[in-house]
């Protein structure tokens, strides 16, 4: 084994997960700290449908669901 390709015990980084929230309304207090819990060691985004959207920002959000490991739909 040469030195230049010698294991020296560091393993390269994990990359996170990412978890999409799809909120159809505005979430209460109890909602939000399960989406905080089901949330930990995750990247998150959150997606409000429950403010004025425009077109643009469901094609939008198609593509997000696309990007993301887990989507959650919260009622």
């Amino acid at each position: 084994m040469s030195d230049d390709h010698k294991d020296i015990g560091i393993c390269p980084r994990r990359k996170r997960k990412k978890m999409l929230h799809i909120l159809n309304t505005e979430p209460d207090e109890t909602q939000r700290k399960l989406m905080n819990a089901l949330s930990r060691g995750y990247h998150t985004l959150e997606f409000p449908l429950y403010e004025e959207n425009t077109d643009a920002d469901y094609d939008e959000l198609v593509d997000l669901i696309f990007e993301h490991n887990q989507i959650i739909s919260w009622w």
